[in-house]
């Protein structure tokens, strides 16, 4: 009986130690999912970076006001390329295609988005006299990040969470996913120093993210309080079609402009 014992527990060790280094070298694979390459209409800008390309739909050009858009993880920001354009016409707008998807070259990593989006960014903003910016899912990361660490009039976050980190030890409740985890997004540890305008949308029926880490995120703002709308009867992946959505993220980056009923 105690050997027996003794080979179980062996097992389930063993069985343990395997399943998180899985999850530790296949954790990208996880949290990305590149979309293929669109063909579009609209003028691409490219940034490079060494030999890396990253395309950027560049929407509406030589406008005063833009928007910097960042997708979620298995968009392709074409669709929504269209839709923003018909919904902000007085906007130019910047659509990130991250590496390794769409025409981007290189490979998806929290490093590389955060670098990008900083150097798109950089790359835009004094062609502008106000820049906003929107994330969406995994892009909500990327929004905070770079509101964080540059200036923007105004953020947008569409079904945001705290943290990669956090859905990922809810989700492996046994595991160190402080640990394992590269890829974290701690959005949680920078809206508490932003001071901007910010508009956050919730699916009420979110099948992916759990509306608990999309309240601790909107808990954790500190010096301004953000807008929260929860779109009725949406899940994760659609709640842009709804109307309520549209008219609230038009009624917040144009105010001046009166949403269509």
């Amino acid at each position: 009986m105690k050997k027996t014992t003794k080979r179980r527990i062996t097992v389930y060790i063993a069985l343990y130690f395997l399943v998180g280094l899985l999850l530790y070298c296949f954790q990208t694979s996880l949290i990305y999912y590149p979309v293929k390459k669109v063909e579009h209409s609209f003028f691409d800008l490219v940034l490079r970076d060494g030999d890396v390309e990253i395309s950027i739909l560049h929407v509406n050009r030589d406008k005063e006001k833009a928007i910097i858009y960042f997708g979620g993880n298995g968009e392709s920001v074409v669709a929504r390329a269209y839709e923003l354009f018909l919904q902000f016409p007085e906007h130019t707008i910047y659509l990130m295609e991250y590496r390794g998807y769409g025409a981007s070259t290189g490979s998806p990593s929290e490093k590389s988005f955060y670098k990008d989006a900083l150097a798109l960014h950089d790359a835009v903003s004094a062609n502008h006299q106000n820049l906003s910016v929107i994330g969406r899912s995994l892009g909500t990361g990327v929004t905070t990040y770079l509101a964080y660490h540059r200036q923007v009039d105004k953020m947008v976050l569409i079904t945001p969470y705290d943290s990669i980190q956090s859905i990922a030890q809810r989700r492996f409740p046994i595991y160190p996913m402080s640990i394992l985890l590269t890829e974290k997004y701690p959005s949680v540890d920078r809206v508490p120093a932003l001071e901007i305008p910010t508009l956050i949308l919730l699916a009420d029926n979110d099948e992916v993210i759990p509306m608990s880490h999309s309240q601790k995120l909107i808990a954790a703002f500190a010096k301004v309080k953000s807008q929260v709308a929860v779109i009725k009867n949406s899940g994760h992946n659609d709640l842009s079609e709804r109307q309520e959505f549209q008219k609230t993220l038009k009624a917040f980056l144009s105010p001046s402009l009166k949403p269509e009923s």
